[in-house]
């Protein structure tokens, strides 16, 4: 077995197997998303300590498998870096962490680079474990939710209509159509169908996506309504990609 150079990774998700080992989902600013075993995690934490725990960033030490293992790597050692454990203070940070996560391990490749991308989870994760009021964990979820559908290369498109190109300042309504991939404005859409969107929540929707760190996203201005709206869509817009629903929504409820 080869051993890989040390990791810094986030625990995405992790899986009991067997009676005493871990199967955990990591996502590294390197290789990407990765799958690993710990082994004997679970009959003792003495061996990886906290660096395990789901949302933790961490040092890890990986070896890769040999064939017929089914791409799992091994985890030889860690060592904790961030346990984020603000997130664990409010249930709507929980929650966002909860979601951000998932939607990551599902849409993001194994073995793929995303630097940016895991910089940005780490800033999201360090920003909802704040004390932090319960818009701006809303829009923190909502920022990095477009962020990863932008590096997954799915992103909606949101400067101007699908179907006519009219941009936000031609029209007064659209709404976010899942099928075509963007907005559609109130010119294109059947008579007596549901519209959802002003224009100005088109134009914020897409200084949002367009925000590069979580300080671009501090001169953003929104209302909680606006944004808890702009985040139903976008979770609704994941999970469209993904293909069934966030388990992490199912857990805590599909609230805002």
């Amino acid at each position: 077995m080869s051993t890989r150079a040390q990791s810094r990774a986030l625990v995405l998700r992790r899986t009991d197997c067997g009676e005493a080992d871990r199967i955990l989902t990591l996502l590294t600013r390197e290789d990407g998303l990765i799958r690993a075993i710990a082994r004997n995690a679970r009959a003792s934490r003495r061996r990886f300590g906290g660096a395990i725990e789901l949302f933790s960033l961490a040092r890890l030490d990986l070896g890769r498998k040999r064939a017929g293992s089914e791409g799992l790597e091994t985890l030889n050692s860690a060592e904790q870096i961030d346990a984020h454990l603000g997130l664990r203070a409010s249930l709507g940070a929980l929650r966002g962490a909860s979601v951000m996560c998932e939607a990551t391990s599902h849409l993001i490749h194994e073995h793929e680079a995303v630097p940016e991308l895991f910089d940005q989870l780490c800033a999201a994760l360090a920003g909802l474990g704040r004390e932090t009021p319960p818009e701006r964990i809303c829009l923190v979820e909502l920022w990095y939710l477009l962020k990863l559908l932008e590096t997954a290369g799915i992103a909606p498109l949101l400067e101007h209509c699908v179907r006519c190109g009219r941009t936000p300042d031609k029209f007064a309504q659209a709404r976010l159509s899942r099928d075509e991939g963007g907005i559609i404005c109130e010119h294109c859409i059947p008579a007596g169908a549901e519209h959802g969107l002003p224009a100005a929540g088109v134009r914020v929707y897409g200084q949002i996506a367009c925000c590069r760190s979580l300080e671009e996203l501090n001169a953003v201005r929104i209302t909680p309504e606006g944004c808890a709206q702009l985040l139903e869509l976008t979770r609704e817009f994941v999970m469209s990609r993904i293909g069934r629903p966030l388990k992490s929504l199912e857990g805590f409820g599909n609230r805002i």
